[in-house]
């Protein structure tokens, strides 16, 4: 594959340019309305972000490569939102600023190659228990919902590689209905 344009870079950015518009969106419905004036039309797509601009529900951004992970969290900070990470195969090289950050992820699934070519062919199964040993809380999830019963499968699978039989056992059980 082309490395040169990262897989969800162009969706990043698309999505960038909806934020910046939503909160321009924002700023013109905090503008109070002068008495005989019209009301700024009301846009579903940009009310439905509002919670979310206003820090009151994090967002959750799905990326897997250690680049664009920390493109997203620098773009968090710079946003001052709550972030939750998703899928964040590439987690563990990052791992220490994530931990800083104190910002969950949902991984997964773990059944799958390296992102890039360069990485231990195991990478992506020990990734749980590096973030395990960082401190860093998480859970499993399955690519579709036909697939959610593989999940004690790739919790199984991350201790085969060094997670715990306890955090694996929260992946599946506590630790999601925590995040969320």
């Amino acid at each position: 594959p082309d490395r040169k344009t990262e897989p969800g870079k162009k969706t990043f950015r698309e999505f960038l340019h909806f934020w910046e518009n939503a909160k321009l969106y924002r700023a013109q419905r905090e503008i109070p309305v002068p008495p005989g004036g019209r009301e700024f039309p009301v846009d579903p797509r940009f009310e439905a972000l509002l919670p979310y601009l206003r820090g009151e529900r994090p967002v959750c951004i799905e990326t897997h490569s250690r680049r664009m992970l920390l493109e997203v969290l620098k773009w968090s900070e710079s946003e001052n939102i709550r972030l939750i990470l998703a899928g964040a195969t590439d987690a563990w090289k990052i791992a220490d600023l994530i931990k800083a950050r104190n910002i969950p992820i949902i991984l997964g699934p773990i059944s799958r190659g390296p992102i890039e070519k360069y990485d231990p062919s195991d990478a992506p199964y020990a990734n749980p228990g590096r973030l395990e040993e960082a401190g860093i809380e998480f859970c499993f999830r399955s690519p579709s919902a036909s697939l959610c019963r593989n999940l004690p499968f790739e919790a199984e699978l991350a201790m085969s590689y060094g997670l715990s039989e306890a955090a694996a056992i929260r992946g599946i059980t506590l630790a999601p209905a925590k995040i969320l």
